[in-house]
C-alpha cells in the first residue's frame, strides 16, 4: 500500500510537472504568432525588394482614396545606406488642398515606410480651389 500511494504521489508531481510544460509551450506558442505577425508588419514597411510598380500602385490608391489626381511619379537613383537602400521619388499631384492634406498624412500613416522630405503647394488659377502639390519622398527596402 505505501509503494501505491508512492507511486501515485510520483505520478501526480509528474502530472503538475507536465501541466506547466505545456503551458509554458502555450504562452510560447501565442509568442511566436505574434512575433509572426509583427514580422509580416515589418516586411511591409521595409520590403527585401523594390518593385516600383507595387510603390506606384500604393501611391496612385492612396491618390484614387482621396479623390486627387497623380500626375506624375519619377524614381530616382537608389542609395544604399548600410543594410537600409533608400528610394528617393517625385510627384506631382492635383486636387483638392484638404483633399491632397489628407493624401500626406495616409502617405505618413502607410504601413510601408515613406519619409517625406519637401511639399511645395502651387495654386492652379486664382479663382480655382484646385491646387498642385510637388512632393518628394523616400521609400525603403532592406538589402
Amino acid at each position: 500500500m505505501k509503494n501505491t500511494v508512492n507511486d501515485i504521489k510520483f505520478i501526480n508531481l509528474e502530472i503538475f510537472e507536465l501541466r506547466a510544460k505545456l503551458d509554458t509551450l502555450n504562452e510560447y506558442e501565442k509568442n511566436y504568432d505574434e512575433v509572426l505577425s509583427m514580422l509580416e508588419k515589418y516586411k511591409t514597411a521595409l520590403p527585401t525588394s523594390a518593385k516600383e510598380s507595387s510603390i506606384i500602385t500604393s501611391i496612385n490608391e492612396l491618390a484614387v482614396d482621396n479623390t486627387i489626381k497623380l500626375n506624375s511619379i519619377v524614381f530616382q537613383e537608389r542609395k544604399k545606406d548600410g543594410e537600409l537602400v533608400k528610394i528617393p521619388i517625385s510627384m506631382s499631384l492635383t486636387g483638392d488642398y484638404f483633399n491632397i492634406v489628407n493624401f500626406i498624412t495616409d502617405i505618413r500613416n502607410d504601413e510601408r515606410i515613406f519619409n517625406i522630405n519637401s511639399i511645395t503647394v502651387q495654386r492652379e488659377k486664382e479663382s480655382s480651389k484646385s491646387v498642385t502639390a510637388y512632393i518628394t519622398l523616400n521609400a525603403y527596402i532592406v538589402s
